[in-house]
């Protein structure tokens, strides 16, 4: 067996690893916007008064409560407004998206954005009229051991390739 065709098993075994239980979830009412780090003008940074305020608002919607402090996984769905019921390409990137989502959670819902070690994103579009971030922070059960074996047969065949 070639090593190209050892690979999809080797990382379907990871993720039949990973299996979580859902800490905490939420809908935010929002148009979801990608992160912007700063605008430029006469010389100098500043950041863009729209995007602060849609960081206040990101903020408003997520309720404060426990903390999660341990590593956890952090599933989002991006509902747009549009003509079909589908995924959405195009427009923004997904990591843009969820930069802005990722800093608002911490100190709110985790205590860190750093403990988010693993994420799923999904961008979609709907012909209802909704649109907001739908995101739930859960934590692996079964992380360990079983993953350090898996992560290193994907080394060994990367390395054969």
């Amino acid at each position: 067996m070639d090593t190209a065709s050892q690979l999809p098993t080797a990382r379907t075994q990871f993720f039949d690893i990973v299996r979580s239980v859902t800490l905490r979830s939420g809908w935010i009412s929002i148009t979801p916007e990608p992160k912007q780090s700063v605008r430029f003008g006469q010389g100098r940074g500043y950041p863009d008064p729209k995007k602060q305020k849609y960081f206040k608002l990101l903020c408003n919607q997520i309720p404060t409560g426990k903390l999660i402090c341990e590593p956890c996984e952090l599933r989002v769905i991006y509902v747009f407004k549009g003509t079909s019921n589908d995924l959405r390409v195009g427009r923004s990137d997904w990591d843009n998206l969820t930069k802005p989502l990722q800093d608002a959670l911490a100190g709110r819902a985790v205590s860190n954005d750093n403990r988010i070690c693993l994420a799923s994103v999904a961008k979609i579009q709907t012909s209802e009229d909704i649109e907001g971030i739908w995101w739930e922070l859960a934590t692996p059960l079964r992380v360990g051991p079983a993953i350090l074996s898996v992560v290193n047969d994907l080394q060994k065949l990367t390395k054969k390739s």
